[in-house]
């Protein structure tokens, strides 16, 4: 495994240029940059005052001060960036696409899927040759062109999306916003009961409506006035359209109670960082794992850790997410690589032993250990 590494690099643009497999991005609280590929990668980085370049014929796993501007130009497989508070900005991705608690980012083509959620601020995206899934999301949205369907939940933003497929939305609209949305297929649209908005609906099928006082339908369109009309929100679909009024306002937040999402993203977000630095510790990378498979093995410890904390909510311990992290420990603290480390097939099995569900992060942590001191 090659690794390049350069301190002080908080204040510095990071400009990665072209990779040539997969590349995973991680945000984290040091000002270190830290580049790992395969020692056949051909790895480059250079740093010229406040700049960082990188370029990689091989896949790569990149650590950087969480604050910098980090602009990506080119990945040949796929791309995953998280906790990257600042601006994003990506050319061109060969395969698909996960952007997770970054500030804003703008895309240009995604050839595969492209799975982004909680964006804080801004999300432009010009083109996706698979299927869209936006969750969580404030700012503003504009996604072009989406060959498949387009999912999207949790947003209270203003969004102009265009898919081929299927659309589903369950979305909030601000007051005073413009949001219009066109499926080449089937449309869905879930709104909450409060929503104070002029729609306008266009059907190539069927038109229905639920949740909202007998409206006059003619040729599959339609046009009302929920609430007192503040927001304008266009919805048109080349198969059938369906909208329902009647879902509560931030209904998740309400429910699971606000210090509860807020130890919840901290939680994630150092699980998150966490399962980046095991896979640098274990040298990932090199061992052929594609960011699908090292995504499945991070869901589980991202689901473990909203079991474990709604657990102790329900059982009347509350705390601040400034605690999160002691409070729900994620044991992902592998050996470090010294004296009989583990070979590269013991690792990639106990990865997927992970992966599967067989054994437990905890007990690959031990199984690790015990590995490392075999004689």
């Amino acid at each position: 495994m090659e690794t390049i590494r350069f301190d002080n690099a908080q204040s510095s643009k990071i400009v990665i240029r072209s990779i040539g497999g997969d590349l995973r991005v991680t945000g984290r609280s040091d000002s270190t940059f830290e580049a790992q590929a395969p020692e056949r990668g051909r790895m480059v980085a250079r740093q010229d005052g406040d700049l960082i370049e990188l370029d990689s014929r091989s896949s790569c796993l990149v650590f950087v001060p969480e604050e910098v501007a980090l602009q990506i130009e080119s990945i040949g497989g796929d791309g995953r960036v998280t906790g990257v508070k600042g601006a994003v900005t990506i050319g061109t991705v060969g395969g698909d696409l996960t952007l997770r608690r970054v500030r804003s980012a703008e895309v240009q083509r995604v050839g595969g899927d492209a799975d982004m959620r909680r964006i804080e601020q801004a999300l432009k995206i010009a083109w996706v040759g698979g299927d869209a899934f936006v969750e969580r999301t404030a700012g503003e949205i504009s996604i072009e062109s989406i060959g498949g369907d387009l999912k999207m939940r949790r947003c209270l933003a203003a969004v102009q999306a265009s898919a081929g497929g299927d659309i589903q939305l369950d979305i909030d609209i601000p007051p005073g916003s413009t949001s219009e949305f066109r499926a080449g297929g089937d449309l869905v649209c879930t709104l909450p009961e409060l929503v104070s908005a002029k729609v306008q609906l266009l059907a190539g099928g069927e038109l229905h409506l639920s949740g909202q006082p007998e409206t006059a339908l003619e040729d599959g369109e339609a046009e009302i006035v929920i609430g007192s009309g503040e927001a304008n929100l266009k919805l048109q679909s080349g198969g059938d359209l369906m909208m329902k009024v009647g879902r509560e306002v931030n209904g998740a937040n309400t429910i699971l109670g606000a210090d509860f999402m807020s130890d919840l993203d901290a939680s994630l977000e150092e699980a998150d960082r966490r399962i980046a630095e095991a896979e640098a510790r274990l040298g990932a990378v090199g061992l052929g794992f594609s960011i699908e498979e090292t995504d499945r093995i991070g869901s589980e410890v991202r689901r473990a850790v909203t079991r474990a904390l709604r657990h102790k909510r329900h059982s009347g311990v509350h705390g601040r997410s400034k605690d999160a992290g002691h409070r729900i420990k994620v044991s992902m603290d592998f050996p470090s690589q010294h004296g009989n480390e583990p070979t590269e097939e013991e690792k990639m099995s106990i990865l997927k032993m992970v992966e599967a569900g067989t054994i437990s992060i905890e007990e690959a942590d031990m199984l690790l250990q015990a590995l490392e001191g075999k004689q």
